[in-house]
């Protein structure tokens, strides 16, 4: 016998309505915050993320790389608790949405 109260395992079993309006929000939020010419540069360029310690540029590759995590940090948590929000995981939606607002964000002109 079938227990109707049992929740689904499926991806839109788990999904509420709540949540499915939370995630739209926070991705269009999270959207807004990329700085999609970084992204661009991270996707274009991978060799980027393969730092030799013993090389010359070691230091200008390391500074690129946290330039970059930098300005991605804040819009990544943000789309990791809208992912949360649309699984319906709300004590994890909270504290990343939490995490996403307290990490500092970068200001573009």
């Amino acid at each position: 016998m079938v227990s109707s109260t049992s929740t689904s395992t499926s991806f839109w079993g788990r999904c509420t309505i709540g949540g499915l309006v939370l995630a739209v929000l926070m991705t269009l939020s999270a959207s807004s915050l990329t700085h999609w010419p970084t992204v661009a540069f991270a996707f274009a360029n991978p060799t980027t993320f393969a730092i030799n310690p013993s090389a010359a540029d070691a230091e200008a590759k390391i500074a690129v790389v946290l330039e970059i995590g930098r300005r991605l940090a804040k819009p990544c948590v943000r789309y990791l608790a809208a992912w949360f929000a649309l699984r319906s995981r709300w004590r994890l939606m909270w504290a990343t949405f939490a995490a996403s607002c307290a990490i500092s964000g970068v200001t573009f002109a």
